[in-house]
């Protein structure tokens, strides 16, 4: 019955949406006359831009602020598609970049500056293969003195070649690239950020303050910013394969975020997380998520607390994005930066004329969150569940249900990196090393001896083993070991498609074998991936990574030898950019197995997303993603930003 009531729920939800996609088409008309696309960052020696695509010439103004330094541009009878952007650049000259809908037909641009930069500042429009393009331009003056505080007009065009350097600095929150249609430059990621504020352009009743620090008085930036982010996801399973399964699911996360002046941020978290049905189990954490304080100069970077810092430049999977450990509780179901865990570390980078060379150090280790028993995406699955509703002798049930696992912390828990990147001819390039402890465990020892389960970790392998198997009374010892990792990312444009790739050497990674116990390879891993934005706002990325295990054991557990995988992202517009349908994809080409993502992405409702999707497995049960078959599932995921 309850799952009944789910699938009513979900078909119910859906024609909901259906009845909006024909809402939104009668009333699509009453957009402004053209559609901004995100910017794009790019540097040209000492000068930094930020190139604006338009859909044909708009009407431009500009002024400064100071306390601190701020360059404002309102485009006028235009739109944001997207929710508000607001992108971290670093950079010596522009500390951040905020976009959003200022009035109803006004897009406002503000480039944070980073305090103390000689800079001064104009604007031009040009035309580059029938795409416009706003070019917001920094630099070093010619008489070494900022420009007087002022308002402007649109200066005379100046032609835009396509010859420009991608984004370099990192943003706070990466996501999927999304570079506009004919672009030459990107974003790392358009993801939305905790607090970013959007306006339907549709509302008559337009509110007021959505850049309370930039007002045309030229009024003081206040000090403090609240925002926040409430999210709730359910799912429920496709089908009913008569096993022990978590048929439901239920996830609440809620983040309340303080920061003063872009100097120190402090972050609340509140996370539920349940599963239902046949093996319940749910748990909740009240914690402390960001704490960091940081200090930009043009020349030095530095932040220190409770943080998420990103290295790597690919999506999905990122060899060289080691520094923090991730919440796997459901799989890869969440987004990649949604599973990522803060965590205490000091980051230092100083900015050479032609490179910046980042450090990095790790008081205290963090392992990745998972469950080994009662959930779906468990280590050990519902072991304990299937083996006391199994035929079995009372001795095998009472002694697997007392199964317990013995975590050993690792003696040394520091860690370190360095990173160093450059641009060199329109190439962003980075080198990384981090002396580090493995965020995945190590298991030492299993308590039941003389096991093989070579077809892959299941109850009914299990079982077929106890023969002559030798069970101890021990825990599951599981130790976290040191390593390190070496690895190279780059990103450049060419023809308006980003290319990507990251590779990284693994000095000794740790496996599970058929006797459920680990092994340690070393191992190499690269990926290079391409993404492209149609003219139509059709994003396409294709990934294509590659892992070879060096002096491989045949006992490890789904991993080959030598293992070619292709993942990516489809998106597209369906009546609007607002209503959006994607899939997200993963399919190795050494087996049968895959993970396919579809959704729609509503993003009508201000600061309100919704998606409705399906995470759906297929494979060999020894595969890494073929074991998950019967865990295919709907879902209905409901963000609110503020």
């Amino acid at each position: 019955m309850e799952r009944k009531r789910c699938l009513l729920y979900f078909f119910c939800v859906q024609c909901l949406f259906f009845g909006i996609l024909f809402f939104k088409a009668e009333i699509a008309s009453a957009l402004p006359s053209h559609r901004i696309s995100p910017p794009v960052f790019e540097t040209r020696g000492a000068e930094e831009r930020v190139l604006i695509e338009l859909t044909h010439p708009a009407d431009t103004s500009w002024f400064s602020l100071e306390s601190p330094d701020r360059m404002v541009v309102e485009i006028k009878d235009a739109y944001l598609p997207q929710v508000s952007l607001t992108r971290k650049i670093n950079s010596p000259i522009i500390r951040t970049v905020r976009m959003g809908q200022n009035k109803k037909d006004v897009v406002r641009v503000v480039l944070d500056l980073n305090p103390g930069s000689i800079y001064e500042f104009s604007t031009a429009q040009g035309l580059v293969q029938n795409s416009h393009i706003l070019s917001l331009s920094i630099g070093p003056p010619d008489n070494g003195a900022k420009p007087p505080k002022d308002t402007g007009t649109l200066l005379a065009a100046a032609p835009l070649t396509r010859e420009k350097a991608p984004f370099k600095p990192e943003p706070e929150q990466p996501g999927p690239t999304t570079a506009p249609a004919n672009a030459t430059g990107h974003f790392e990621g358009e993801e939305k950020k905790a607090g970013e504020q959007t306006i339907i352009l549709t509302d008559e009743s337009m509110p007021e303050g959505l850049f309370e620090d930039i007002q045309e008085d030229q009024s003081e930036q206040r000090d403090w910013e609240i925002s926040g982010l409430i999210q709730a996801r359910t799912t429920s399973q496709i089908k009913d394969n008569g096993s022990v399964e978590n048929e439901t699911g239920f996830r609440n996360r809620m983040i309340l975020e303080a920061e003063y002046r872009d100097i120190f941020l402090i972050s609340a978290f509140s996370d539920y997380l349940f599963f239902g049905r046949d093996d319940k189990t749910d748990t909740y954490d009240l914690t402390i998520r960001e704490f960091t304080w940081q200090y930009n100069s043009p020349k030095i970077g530095l932040s220190v607390g409770k943080q998420i810092i990103r290295w790597g430049k690919t999506d999905q999977i990122s060899p060289v994005d080691t520094l923090n450990p991730e919440d796997v509780r459901e799989f890869i179901l969440p987004e990649y930066e949604e599973r990522k865990i803060p965590v205490w570390m000091a980051d230092v980078r100083y900015y050479f004329d032609k490179f910046t060379l980042e450090g990095v150090f790790i008081p205290f280790f963090e392992e990745s969150r998972q469950d080994y028993f009662q959930t779906d995406w468990a280590v050990f699955g519902h072991l304990k569940k299937e083996i006391s509703n199994a035929n079995l002798p009372p001795f095998y049930k009472s002694y697997f249900n007392n199964l317990s696992v013995h975590e050993q912390e690792p003696d040394n828990e520091t860690e370190w990196g360095l990173r160093l990147t450059s641009t060199v001819k329109s190439v962003d390039l980075g080198i990384t090393f981090h002396h580090t402890t493995e965020d995945s465990p190590y298991f030492k020892s299993f308590p039941v001896k003389n096991i093989n389960i070579s077809d892959g970790l299941s109850t009914a392998n299990l079982m077929s083993s106890l023969g002559s198997a030798v069970p101890m009374n021990e825990d599951i010892e599981v130790e976290y070991k040191k390593t390190n990792i070496a690895g190279v990312e780059f990103e450049t444009i060419w023809s308006g498609f980003g290319i990507r790739g990251e590779a990284a050497w693994q000095e000794n990674e740790s496996f599970i074998t058929s006797a459920l116990i680990s092994v340690r390879k070393p191992t190499f891993i690269y990926i290079i991936g391409a993404d492209y934005t149609t003219a139509g706002n059709t994003y396409l990325n294709l990934q294509i990574a590659h892992r070879h295990v060096s002096d491989y054991d045949p006992a490890i557990l789904y991993i080959e030898e030598d293992e070619t995988s292709l993942l990516g992202e489809i998106r597209m517009d369906t009546v609007s950019d607002r209503f959006q349908a994607c899939l997200r994809y993963t399919k190795p080409l050494d087996n049968d197995s895959y993970y396919l993502n579809p959704y729609l992405k509503i993003t009508y409702i201000t600061n309100l997303e919704c998606r409705i999707g399906a995470s759906l497995f297929s494979g060999d049960r020894d595969t890494g993603l073929g074991r998950y078959k019967d865990h295919d599932a709907y879902y209905l995921d409901i963000s609110y930003r503020f």
